[in-house]
């Protein structure tokens, strides 16, 4: 049903005028606050990493810093590859996008602010928000790049594993409503919002963490791992194309996050005795406070595997709703990893001769030496000699990327991967190691891997 007594149905008569009116306000609002979003999310993530983020574009803390992204995606060069499909891959951009433009035409930011009033209203918006993977399968075939194809099938997973939990919660959102209008769904909790009951605060949780996954965000977003799959799907894409599929991602942040204030946080509807503030600052306040939150997860949890995703999305989320839950434990043995895997650096004292060749071929700047130089009288009498003394070695393991250059620059092995795999810290500011904890490590360090058949150990060659 259409809502009639929409504030564009009011505005003006007949039928063209206010659809021009709708659809101008739905592209200003997807046009203008993803881009908001996208930029708190450069300050957020740089304010709780200790740095500053953009600050030029725009004078004032660079306000302007999507604008001028924007600006330079649109000068970079199209580039199709040669074996790649050219009508799929150009309208895969598009598939992606247009879902989340259409879904905001179903939100009401009002009593009277909305485009449309849908009797399916929570259907529709469901259902639009799962047709964009369309869209990452057709950008993963058609890039002919297995790492994209790999990434458009990790996408199709995670919707599969999680679309069935988001719209479970959803109707019990609707059953309670006893509606599928997103406008009566609003209405209905004038008094009381739903996260305030307990049942519906665990649907709320489930909802977030699903729209999570399925807008492959942090800790979800093994479809784009660049250390795995480089940036899966979107591999290959260059210039306007690509910067379609970054507004997507964050215009799907925004009506994900439109969908939950609606369903849980009241919508539009404000605090007990704050009702002199607008309805929609209401609600645009509540899509930024839950965009926040997405943000967030991306500064604080590490990225899943893709085993760990799918088990948790089919057998622990869904189970949950359905089934009595069943607690799975760590083993307590911890498994052998082959050799090739890398903890943290490990220092041996005695093997450094102060050579700074590791500082300096040190890519991220991140190892911090200072010495001293000592004079020697020979017992036996004769030339002075002179000996570097290490006064510290440490590493800023918040700059180290584990690139291992050190090592292999190392010509005295003073430098040596540890088997240390579980380490953390609290503080970013505690990254830093001294040498005394960096010689801790060393007693992890495997032994040196056995001679081949008919080689001389060292000793015994310089004998």
């Amino acid at each position: 049903m259409i809502g009639d007594s929409s504030v564009f149905d009011t505005l003006v008569g007949g039928y063209w005028i206010p659809l021009v009116m709708k659809a101008a306000a739905v592209l200003v609002v997807f046009l203008m606050v993803p881009l908001a979003v996208g930029y708190m999310e450069h300050k957020v993530l740089a304010h709780m990493q200790a740095r500053l983020g953009p600050m030029e574009a725009g004078a004032f803390h660079g306000w302007a810093q999507l604008v001028a992204d924007g600006v330079k995606f649109i000068q970079k060069e199209d580039v199709v590859p040669a074996a790649a499909d050219p009508g799929v891959f150009s309208l895969a951009p598009a598939v992606v996008l247009i879902p989340y433009i259409v879904t905001l035409v179903a939100i009401p930011f009002g009593p009277r602010l909305y485009a449309l009033d849908l009797d399916v209203g929570v259907f529709f918006v469901l259902a639009m928000s799962s047709v964009g993977v369309i869209g990452i399968l057709m950008a993963g075939w058609a890039s002919a790049n297995k790492f994209s194809l790999i990434g458009a099938l990790r996408a199709a997973a995670q919707l599969i594993a999680y679309e069935l939990p988001l719209v479970l919660v959803a109707a019990a959102v609707v059953m309670q409503a006893g509606s599928m209008s997103l406008l009566q769904i609003t209405e209905a909790q004038s008094h009381y919002w739903n996260v305030l009951y307990p049942w519906q605060l665990v649907g709320f949780v489930i909802f977030m963490m699903a729209a999570v996954a399925e807008l492959t965000r942090p800790p979800f977003d093994m479809p784009i791992a660049d250390s795995e799959i480089i940036f899966g799907a979107y591999t290959e894409y260059t210039g306007l194309k690509f910067a379609f599929f970054l507004l997507s991602e964050y215009g799907g942040i925004v009506v994900m996050s439109a969908v939950a204030s609606v369903l849980y946080l009241g919508g539009y509807q404000p605090l007990p005795g704050l009702s002199i503030i607008p309805g929609f600052l209401w609600m645009f306040g509540k899509i930024f406070a839950l965009s926040f939150v997405i943000i967030w997860l991306r500064a604080t949890f590490p990225r899943l595997r893709e085993d760990q995703l799918q088990r948790f999305g089919l057998s622990v989320t869904l189970r949950t709703m359905l089934h009595r839950s069943v607690t799975v434990q760590y083993p307590h043995v911890r498994p052998d990893l082959p050799a090739r895997s890398r903890g943290v650096i490990a220092l041996k004292q005695e093997n450094c001769t102060v050579c700074y060749k590791c500082s300096r071929e040190c890519p991220d700047w991140c190892i911090y030496i200072d010495a001293h130089k000592e004079t020697h009288e020979p017992a036996g009498g004769g030339r002075a000699r002179s000996a570097k003394i290490l006064d510290r070695f440490a590493i800023d393991y918040a700059l180290c990327m584990y690139c291992g250059i050190c090592v292999e620059a190392c010509p005295f092995d003073a430098l040596f991967w540890s088997r240390e795999f579980d380490y953390a810290e609290y503080d970013i500011h505690e990254l830093t190691h001294e040498k005394e904890r960096l010689e801790e490590w060393t007693y992890t360090v495997l032994p040196p891997p056995p001679l081949e058949v008919g080689a001389e150990a060292a000793e015994a060659a310089s004998a």
